[in-house]
C-alpha cells in the first residue's frame, strides 16, 4: 500500500509539471487524462512533429562545419554539439555512428584517397618533365 501511495505522489508530482509547463489554453484538453503517462502519450500523439528539415539543417550544418579560427578545442566542441543534436534526432531504426566510428571512416577514406593522390601527382609531374624534355630536345635540334 505504501508503494502504491509513494507512486501516487510521485504521478501528481510529474503531473503538476506538465501542467506548469503548459500554455493555459492547452490544459483544458488534458482535463481527461488521470496520469502523467497518459498526459505524455496524449501531448506525443497529437504535438509530435517530423524533424525532417531539423535534420537536414543540422546535417547540412556539419557538412559545412569548418574550423576557421576556431581553436582545436572549440571546434571539437562546437562540432560535437552538432553531433550530439543530431544524434538526438535520428530515430532507433536508423543508427548513428560514434564519432570515433565516424572518424574511422574518414581515415580510411583519407587513407584510401592519399595513394590514388599520390599516383595522380606522379603522372603529373612525369607529363611536366616528359614535355619539359621534349621542348628541351626541341630547342636543341
Amino acid at each position: 500500500m505504501a508503494n502504491k501511495a509513494a507512486w501516487d505522489a510521485k504521478d501528481n508530482q510529474i503531473m503538476s509539471w506538465i501542467l506548469g509547463s503548459m500554455e493555459p489554453h492547452l490544459i483544458l484538453s488534458l482535463r481527461p487524462h488521470r496520469s502523467a503517462n497518459a498526459m505524455w502519450n496524449y501531448l506525443k500523439q497529437v504535438y509530435k512533429q517530423d524533424n525532417n528539415a531539423r535534420r537536414f539543417q543540422l546535417e547540412l550544418a556539419i557538412a559545412n562545419y569548418t574550423q576557421g579560427d576556431l581553436s582545436v578545442q572549440d571546434y571539437y566542441s562546437g562540432f560535437l554539439t552538432l553531433w550530439n543534436d543530431y544524434s538526438d534526432l535520428v530515430r532507433p531504426r536508423d543508427p548513428v555512428p560514434t564519432l570515433e566510428a565516424y572518424f574511422g571512416e574518414l581515415l580510411r577514406e583519407e587513407q584510401r584517397l592519399n595513394p590514388q593522390n599520390i599516383m595522380e601527382q606522379s603522372h603529373v609531374a612525369s607529363n611536366t618533365v616528359c614535355c619539359l624534355c621534349r621542348s628541351w630536345q626541341g630547342e636543341g635540334s
